[in-house]
């Protein structure tokens, strides 16, 4: 910092005591490792930083450049080489170890989905195999529908009777009772017809979402919402109730 002020501000003698600090930081350590040599027993060189690893190389090369002096380049390089190859045969050593422990890792993920695919197809192969006989047509079933008076269905069960051959079932189909059960049901579904006095968009979103109430104090009627995922289209059978839901949408 004195360098850069003017001359006439510039303390000589401070700018010699640093030079002179910068100095000792290498003679006094070069020293150190030849008095360390006459005074073993000092208890200084038990202290940082005559202790440390790096003084201990420090002072093998110096002894040994001071009695041999400086090594040429060839032997320079021949001492690095071991040093490189040690080091990577480290960083290869941790590598593999690395990579044997991820395979491992990847080892033990596997096993356990194959384990949970076994379980599912041993849960899926008796579906899988119904599926099979029955697209194969080796498999039937027997339905019975139970009606009252009314020709109401009042009940539905589906039986199978073992048959000699463990992989057929015999089969009865009154296809005129399935035909009268479905139309019964189809005509029990409840035929909505939409409000025609709607005059606004708000209106009409409020009849599809939530069902709108023809009065004031009248109840709300279904929604259409509603109306679509539990009877699907059968809600608006007639021709009339079609075409309003047409235009509407």
């Amino acid at each position: 910092m004195d360098d850069a002020m003017p001359a006439h501000l510039q303390d000589a003698a401070t700018q010699s005591f640093l030079n002179l600090l910068c100095w000792f930081r290498i003679v006094l350590l070069q020293d150190a490792v030849f008095l360390r040599q006459q005074f073993p027993s000092l208890n200084l060189w038990l202290s940082p930083p005559f202790n440390h690893p790096l003084f201990e190389d420090f002072s093998n090369h110096l002894l040994h450049e001071s009695t041999h002096g400086p090594d040429p380049t060839f032997v320079q390089i021949a001492n690095v080489v071991p040093q490189i190859a040690h080091m990577i045969q480290d960083n290869f050593r941790n590598s593999a170890t690395t990579m044997q422990v991820d395979h491992q890792s990847h080892e033990i993920h596997l096993n356990r989905i194959e384990t949970k695919l076994n379980e599912s197809l041993n849960i899926t192969q008796p579906v899988s195999l119904f599926l099979h006989h029955l697209s194969a047509g080796s498999l039937h079933m027997r339905t019975h529908f139970t009606l009252d008076n009314d020709h109401t269905a009042n009940a539905i069960t589906a039986s199978s009777e073992p048959h000699p051959n463990p992989t057929i079932l015999t089969v009865e189909r009154p296809v005129s009772s399935i035909t009268s059960v479905r139309r019964e049901i189809e005509s029990s579904v409840p035929q909505y017809r939409l409000d025609p006095n709607i005059d606004f968009v708000t209106q009409l979103w409020e009849e599809y979402d939530q069902g709108i109430a023809s009065q004031s104090d009248a109840p709300r009627g279904p929604s259409i919402r509603q109306l679509d995922e539990e009877y699907g289209a059968k809600w608006r059978q007639s021709e009339q109730h079609r075409k309003a839901y047409s235009r509407r949408r």
